[in-house]
């Protein structure tokens, strides 16, 4: 069955350090201040530091007239020490310190959320935010790839079983928005060099992941992200058969074995956002549905399962004019398939 294993999360802040300096000659109040660094460290590894107080230009050099009092020296470095404390303290207030109650990552990232089994998060941590935007962190999306396609590799030599990989990808999920796991999954199945076997696979894998209630609204539309990103990047130009590979995916979620785990399949209802999107690729109208229409009347014609899943449609009408002007644009074994799926 499906294998993950590594999932590369990483989430990285970007941090500045004070301006340390001075020359040799200053005295240790001073030369301590210009080194100061306020730097906290979360548990999940996120950095966050302050900006460091002193600079040398604001330090005065030691005096070597001898006739200068070392008591003047001294309360003059005692005043700039007072200045950088409550400098300090204004920005300590405004920009808490990280720990592991006060991480900028959602709360969902903590092990005591990772989903169980059935999808389920645990009851005591309230989700935090699932969007990219809401995160004021870097994440590291090439190690994150890398972990994702060596589990769906090892998934599809069947060297674990589903439930194995369902539970990294949940895990990936609590690391990071499930809207960039699953934009990156399709960029795996799209882009990098796997085969029909391949992507039969990863439809399985993301039939399972879309039972979980907590994240599948977030899976969606990381599905719908990365047709959105293909588009702008047009990149049908280095993968001509970006949406045939993008419908077999789809087509093996929804058409996903019950052998395999049972519950809920997605419709194409489902994929409604992804489809609409991939519109915008005006080159053919309804690319993307009309594949995965084609698609399921090809592999299970004699089982009315095309014809059922045209049928239930709704967000996306059968009835709408384009629609029905694409489908019968569209020929399967010499007869055009909207007859085919109206018959």
């Amino acid at each position: 069955m499906e294998t993950d294993d590594a999932l590369g999360s990483a989430r990285r802040n970007k941090w500045t350090t004070g301006a340390g300096g001075g020359g040799g000659h200053q005295d240790a109040a001073t030369h301590a201040l210009a080194d100061s660094k306020s730097t906290s460290r979360s548990s999940t590894g996120v950095r966050k530091n302050l900006v460091g107080l002193g600079s040398h230009e604001s330090l005065q050099p030691f005096s070597r007239d001898a006739s200068k009092s070392r008591k003047s020296s001294i309360a003059d470095s005692d005043s700039e020490r007072q200045q950088a404390l409550k400098l300090t303290s204004q920005i300590v207030s405004s920009r808490p310190l990280l720990d592991a109650s006060h991480s900028p990552v959602p709360d969902s990232a903590h092990p005591a959320a990772l989903a169980d089994s059935n999808g389920t998060p645990s009851p005591s941590i309230t989700s935090g935010p699932t969007d990219a935007n809401d995160i004021d962190i870097d994440i590291d999306e090439d190690r994150i790839q890398r972990g994702i396609l060596h589990d769906v590799k090892e998934y599809c030599t069947d060297a674990v079983k589903i439930q194995e990989v369902f539970d990294e990808m949940m895990e990936r999920c609590a690391q990071a928005p499930p809207s960039t796991i699953f934009r990156l999954l399709m960029k795996a199945a799209v882009e990098e060099t796997l085969n029909a076997h391949d992507r039969r696979y990863i439809g399985q894998l993301l039939c399972r992941c879309l039972q979980a209630d907590h994240i599948r609204a977030e899976a969606l539309k990381g599905i719908a992200d990365y047709a959105r990103s293909a588009i702008n990047d047009e990149l049908w130009v280095d993968v001509p058969n970006l949406w045939e590979y993008m419908a077999e995916v789809l087509l093996w979620a929804i058409l996903c074995d019950m052998k395999h785990f049972d519950g809920h399949r997605p419709s194409l209802d489902d994929f409604a956002e992804t489809f609409q999107t991939a519109q915008q690729d005006t080159r053919k109208p309804h690319v993307l549905l009309l594949l995965v229409l084609k698609r399921l009347f090809e592999t299970f014609d004699e089982k009315g399962v095309a014809q059922f899943a045209f049928a239930e449609m709704r967000v996306i009408s059968p009835d709408t004019p384009d629609l029905i002007e694409a489908l019968k644009a569209t020929t399967v074994d010499g007869s055009d398939l909207y007859t085919l799926l109206t018959q």
